[in-house]
């Protein structure tokens, strides 16, 4: 008799109709159609192969075998799975310091534009809204401002911040304010990172801010024709401001970032968009997107480019297992609103504790932010049931978790893992390199 298991380092992934191995080593997702799923499954549980295997079934194992992704033996394989931790999960004085990396804070609600999405209500998902200048509805009437800003930094870089992302609104209305800022970080191993849609200041003082490193930007531009930009922001002026700006930061050899935030009226621009920006500041820009419910029906955001998800390959196994047992977006950040409350991001509603009345240490000390981080794609609906969950990087489906709504579930995501017409090794995922299907021919 013979057997057939998969490699050490090589998972088979089930969803509720689809299949995949992931070969971690190797940095490849397999793609298996229902006969290939069938015939993994079976060798996985230990069930011996006929001495009279059909062709495509005997090529498919061989191919695994010469791929390093599998191997054949004569009794029964017993595989002990790697492992980088143990699965024990300790808590109380056991526990590992949380890992801080990134601290986002909202630091004004004004904004010289009228954009009509702007603040994002409870109607909206926002796809990577958090990199961008959008609001959250029900703000404070006046935004919360530490009592000592030196000793609110060094709060945050004795708790291993990395970055301290400024938005709002636009954190350039608040001039004065964001030089005390600047000012109490400078020196400091924080970096500062300030999202504005680069209005309400002349380039030349915003320039003199970002000298020295300690300070980047991020413009959120909204198109590149002022007509569009009119008729998203409600108002004129937005890209006459922004791209002299920009001019000002390219001429002055100052990195800086961009992002366009895309809604339904400029998402089909989007590529014009992006080889601009990259012809005129020498910047590959990120998009952003808001959608609305009550958009017209089958409407998809751009970043799943109408029909493919966000798919990537993980750099390192640790960071495989990083994805099975954690969110990877939010995990190391936190978001303080310009209500004083704490959040795990800026899409995220839940509040995890409040700045303003207990402090940034006390704010930090309860259980619901870390819940947030450990929140993995095996925990949420429908992504649980989906074989491409440890492959698919996209964070709207932590912002909608538990939203009934199947209109907005498939704003963000055009695949399906309940049964249906639509399989995932009949689509092109467009990352030739790492996914890879596997289909044998009916018998």
């Amino acid at each position: 008799m013979r057997y057939f298991r998969l490699a050490t380092d090589c998972y088979l992934i089930e969803g509720e109709v689809d299949a995949a191995i992931y070969d971690l080593s190797r940095r490849r997702l397999w793609l298996l159609d229902d006969r290939a799923h069938a015939l993994l499954r079976r060798c996985e549980d230990n069930h011996p192969l006929p001495d009279a295997l059909p062709e495509a079934e005997q090529a498919c194992l061989d191919a695994l075998q010469e791929a390093g992704a599998g191997y054949f033996d004569d009794r029964p394989a017993y595989v002990d799975k790697l492992l980088l931790h143990q699965p024990i999960e300790m808590t109380g004085i056991a526990s590992a310091p949380p890992a801080f990396s990134r601290a986002d804070w909202a630091i004004t609600g004004a904004c010289d534009l009228g954009c009509a999405f702007c603040p994002a209500g409870s109607g909206d998902l926002a796809w990577l809204g958090c990199e961008t200048c959008l609001r959250r509805a029900g703000g404070a009437a006046a935004p919360w401002v530490p009592h000592d800003l030196e000793r609110f930094a060094g709060e945050l870089e004795l708790l291993g911040v990395k970055v301290l992302h400024l938005r709002g609104g636009n954190p350039l209305l608040e001039w004065d304010y964001l030089q005390r800022i600047v000012q109490a970080v400078r020196g400091s191993p924080l970096g500062l990172l300030i999202s504005t849609p680069g209005t309400g200041q002349e380039p030349e003082r915003i320039l003199a801010l970002c000298e020295g490193g300690c300070v980047r930007l991020n413009v959120v531009l909204f198109g590149i024709r002022e007509e569009a930009t009119r008729t998203v922001c409600g108002a004129g002026g937005a890209q006459a401001q922004a791209a002299p700006l920009l001019d000002a930061f390219a001429g002055a050899g100052i990195p800086c970032y961009i992002t366009f935030l895309l809604t339904a009226d400029t998402r089909a621009d989007w590529p014009e968009m992006s080889d601009y920006a990259v012809s005129r500041w020498g910047i590959r820009p990120r998009a952003a997107e808001i959608y609305r419910r009550e958009a017209p029906p089958g409407g998809r955001l751009r970043h799943v480019g109408e029909q493919v998800k966000p798919l990537r390959a993980w750099q390192s196994a640790e960071e495989f297992f990083f994805r099975v047992t954690a969110n990877p977006c939010a995990h190391g950040r936190f978001e303080i609103g310009i209500d004083g409350k704490v959040r795990c991001c800026p899409a995220f509603e839940q509040v995890c504790g409040d700045v303003a009345g207990d402090g940034l240490r006390r704010a930090l000390a309860g259980d619901s932010l870390y819940d947030a981080w450990a929140l993995s794609k095996n925990k949420i609906e429908p992504c649980k049931r989906c074989a491409l969950r440890y492959a698919c990087l996209d964070c709207s489906a932590f912002e909608i978790a538990g939203q009934s709504d199947p209109a907005i579930k498939a704003a963000y995501c055009p695949y399906d893992p309940e049964p249906g017409p639509a399989r995932a090794w009949e689509r092109d995922w467009g990352e030739p390199d790492f996914v890879l299907t596997w289909r044998l021919p009916d018998a």
